[in-house]
C-alpha cells in the first residue's frame, strides 16, 4: 500500500497526539511520590518494586488499549488512508465483526471475482454478502435445503406483486436466454451488450422489488432470506459485466454458467412463496 505525502503528514500527527495522551494519562495515573525513612526502606522496598511493577503493566496495557483503538477507528470509519481488505478481515460490508473469514468468493468459489470487498458495485448494496461478509451457495431449481425456513407475509400482498412485477422477472429470464447467449456466441459481447446496472433491459430492479414484497414485512423488517435474494440479483449483474469484459470466449461462457444459476437460485427462493392462491410459478432456465 502506498501513501501520499498527505496520509503520511496525517498519521503521523494522529500519533503525535496520541503519545501526548499517553503521556498526560501516565501523568494523572502515576502514584504520588512516596518518603522512605532508612528504617523501613529495607522493610519497603519490595512493595515498591512490586507497586511500580504493577504501575508499569497499567501503563503498557493503556498503551495498547489506546493504540487497538486509534487501529479501530481508522479501520472501521471511511479513512481513505486504509484500503488494504486485509485490515479487515473480520469486518463485513456492513460494519459486523465475525469471527470467520470474510471475502467475496468465501462459500462460493463460483460468484463473481469481480464484486468490490466494500460491496460498493452492485445494484443492491445491502445484500447477503453486505450482512454476513461471505457468499451464499447456488439453490438447485425448487430446492428447499436452503435456506431452511421462509418469512411469513401475506398472499394477498404476494398475489399483487406477482401480478405487478411477474412479467418482468419472467422477461429477465428471457433475456438471458436469448440476447446475453446470442451476444456470446457472436463473439462480440463487449459491444452488443450494455450495462446492467442502468439498463431495463435485464429487469434486475424489478426482480428486487418482487423479493422485497415476498420476503420482507412491516413485521419482520429486512429478512435474511431477502438479503439473500438481493445476492442472487447482484450476482447476475456482476456476472453480465464479467461478461462484457471477458478476454476470451471461455471465460464469458464461464460467467454466463453462473449467472443462471443465479438467476435459478432466485426463483427456487420466490417458487416456494408461490401457492395455488398466489399465481403460477416461475419456469427456471
Amino acid at each position: 500500500m502506498v501513501l501520499s505525502h498527505f496520509h503520511v503528514v496525517v498519521i503521523e500527527i494522529s500519533l503525535i497526539i496520541i503519545c501526548t495522551c499517553l503521556k498526560l494519562s501516565n501523568a494523572f495515573y502515576s502514584p504520588a511520590p512516596i518518603t522512605v525513612t532508612h528504617a523501613l526502606r529495607l522493610e519497603t522496598f519490595t512493595v515498591l518494586s512490586v507497586h511500580k511493577k504493577k504501575v508499569e503493566e497499567v501503563s503498557m496495557n493503556r498503551r495498547k488499549a489506546f493504540t487497538m483503538s486509534f487501529v479501530r477507528l481508522i479501520v472501521g470509519g471511511s479513512s481513505p488512508l486504509i484500503t488494504n481488505p486485509a485490515f479487515a478481515a473480520n469486518l463485513t460490508p456492513g460494519k459486523t465483526l465475525v469471527e470467520y473469514e470474510i471475502g467475496p468468493q468465501i462459500g462460493n468459489s463460483e460468484a463473481s471475482p469481480s464484486r468490490q470487498f466494500d460491496n460498493s458495485n452492485v445494484i443492491f448494496s445491502q445484500d447477503y454478502y453486505y450482512k454476513f461478509g461471505t457468499a451464499p451457495p447456488w439453490i438447485e431449481p425448487d430446492s428447499t435445503e436452503f435456506p431452511k425456513t421462509m418469512p411469513f407475509t401475506l398472499s394477498q400482498k404476494r398475489y399483487d406483486s406477482l401480478k405487478k412485477y411477474g412479467t418482468r422477472v419472467s422477461s429477465a429470464g428471457y433475456y438471458l436466454e436469448n440476447v446475453v447467449k446470442d451476444a456470446i456466441s457472436s463473439g462480440d459481447y463487449a459491444n452488443k451488450l450494455s450495462d446492467p446496472n442502468t439498463d431495463p433491459s435485464y429487469c434486475l430492479r424489478p426482480m428486487g422489488l418482487l423479493a422485497n414484497s415476498f420476503l420482507a414485512s412491516e413485521n419482520t423488517g429486512t429478512t435474511n432470506e431477502l438479503f439473500l435474494a438481493r445476492w442472487y440479483i447482484n450476482e447476475i449483474s456482476l456476472d453480465m459485466n464479467d461478461i462484457r469484459m471477458s478476454e476470451s470466449k471461455d471465460i464469458a461462457i464461464k460467467s454466463y454458467k453462473n449467472a443462471n444459476k443465479a438467476y435459478n437460485s432466485y426463483l427456487s427462493l420466490m417458487n416456494r412463496l408461490i401457492t395455488s392462491k398466489v399465481g403460477d410459478k416461475f419456469g427456471y432456465i
